[in-house]
Protein backbone atom coordinates (compact mmCIF):
# COMPACT_ATOMS: atom_id res chain seq x y z
CA UNK A 1 0.00 0.00 0.00
CA UNK A 2 1.31 3.32 -0.76
CA UNK A 3 2.12 5.59 1.83
CA UNK A 4 -0.51 8.00 2.96
CA UNK A 5 1.46 11.30 3.03
CA UNK A 6 2.60 10.61 -0.64
CA UNK A 7 -1.51 10.28 -1.51
CA UNK A 8 -1.95 13.30 0.41
CA UNK A 9 0.97 15.19 -1.33
CA UNK A 10 0.03 13.96 -4.84
CA UNK A 11 -3.93 15.28 -4.30
CA UNK A 12 -4.89 11.66 -5.39
CA UNK A 13 -7.25 11.07 -2.35
CA UNK A 14 -8.87 13.70 -0.80
CA UNK A 15 -10.44 11.47 1.89
CA UNK A 16 -6.98 9.90 2.96
CA UNK A 17 -6.03 13.50 3.43
CA UNK A 18 -8.38 13.79 6.03
CA UNK A 19 -8.33 10.44 7.49
CA UNK A 20 -4.72 10.77 8.01
CA UNK A 21 -5.16 13.70 10.28
CA UNK A 22 -7.48 11.22 12.33
CA UNK A 23 -5.13 8.25 12.98
CA UNK A 24 -6.80 5.11 14.49
CA UNK A 25 -4.24 4.57 17.12
CA UNK A 26 -4.00 7.63 18.60
CA UNK A 27 0.17 7.60 18.52
CA UNK A 28 1.00 9.99 16.10
CA UNK A 29 -2.21 12.36 16.58
CA UNK A 30 -1.65 12.82 20.80
CA UNK A 31 2.36 13.31 19.67
CA UNK A 32 1.69 16.25 17.34
CA UNK A 33 -0.99 17.71 19.66
CA UNK A 34 1.92 17.51 22.66
CA UNK A 35 4.61 19.03 20.66
CA UNK A 36 2.08 22.03 19.68
CA UNK A 37 0.56 22.78 22.92
CA UNK A 38 4.43 22.79 24.26
CA UNK A 39 5.26 25.45 21.02
CA UNK A 40 2.84 27.36 21.78
CA UNK A 41 3.27 27.32 25.82
CA UNK A 42 6.72 28.52 24.97
CA UNK A 43 5.51 30.78 22.21
CA UNK A 44 3.53 32.67 25.01
CA UNK A 45 6.49 32.52 27.98
CA UNK A 46 8.86 34.52 25.25
CA UNK A 47 6.12 36.97 24.61
CA UNK A 48 5.09 37.69 28.17
CA UNK A 49 9.02 37.70 29.13
CA UNK A 50 9.30 40.24 25.57
CA UNK A 51 6.77 41.94 27.04
CA UNK A 52 7.62 42.41 30.36
CA UNK A 53 11.38 43.72 28.88
CA UNK A 54 10.98 45.54 26.34
CA UNK A 55 7.20 46.87 27.29
CA UNK A 56 3.92 46.27 24.84
CA UNK A 57 4.53 48.17 21.66
CA UNK A 58 8.02 47.12 21.31
CA UNK A 59 7.15 43.42 21.49
CA UNK A 60 4.17 43.50 19.25
CA UNK A 61 6.44 44.53 16.39
CA UNK A 62 7.81 41.24 16.35
CA UNK A 63 4.52 40.23 14.58
CA UNK A 64 5.02 42.68 11.95
CA UNK A 65 7.86 41.10 10.92
CA UNK A 66 6.55 37.39 10.52
CA UNK A 67 5.65 37.99 7.26
CA UNK A 68 9.28 38.78 5.62
CA UNK A 69 10.46 36.20 8.13
CA UNK A 70 8.08 33.52 6.73
CA UNK A 71 9.27 34.58 2.94
CA UNK A 72 12.70 33.63 4.40
CA UNK A 73 11.97 30.12 6.03
CA UNK A 74 10.49 29.64 2.52
CA UNK A 75 13.60 30.11 0.80
CA UNK A 76 15.64 28.59 3.26
CA UNK A 77 13.83 25.31 3.42
CA UNK A 78 11.49 25.18 0.84
CA UNK A 79 13.58 26.14 -2.14
CA UNK A 80 11.33 28.96 -2.86
CA UNK A 81 11.91 31.93 -5.04
CA UNK A 82 11.63 35.69 -4.05
CA UNK A 83 10.20 37.89 -6.27
CA UNK A 84 10.49 42.05 -7.05
CA UNK A 85 6.93 42.60 -5.22
CA UNK A 86 7.83 40.15 -2.02
CA UNK A 87 11.22 42.01 -1.59
CA UNK A 88 9.01 45.42 -1.82
CA UNK A 89 6.41 44.03 0.55
CA UNK A 90 9.80 43.20 2.91
CA UNK A 91 11.06 46.25 2.56
CA UNK A 92 7.55 48.25 3.86
CA UNK A 93 7.29 45.71 6.80
CA UNK A 94 11.01 46.40 8.12
CA UNK A 95 11.02 50.11 7.14
CA UNK A 96 7.13 50.52 9.36
CA UNK A 97 8.77 48.32 12.44
CA UNK A 98 11.64 50.78 12.40
CA UNK A 99 9.64 53.90 12.32
CA UNK A 100 7.54 52.12 14.90
CA UNK A 101 10.58 51.26 16.99
CA UNK A 102 12.29 54.96 16.70
CA UNK A 103 12.18 57.23 19.47
CA UNK A 104 9.58 59.79 19.92
CA UNK A 105 10.59 63.14 19.50
CA UNK A 106 7.91 64.70 21.07
CA UNK A 107 7.87 64.99 24.82
CA UNK A 108 5.83 62.82 27.32
CA UNK A 109 2.81 64.25 28.65
CA UNK A 110 2.16 62.71 32.29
Amino acid sequence: MEPIARRCCSGADRRVCADAAIDRSGGSLSTCLRCRCWAVLLRICCTLRLIADVGPTRAMTVTFLMPALGMVWGVVFLGETITLPMLAGAALIVAGTATVLRPSRLPRVA
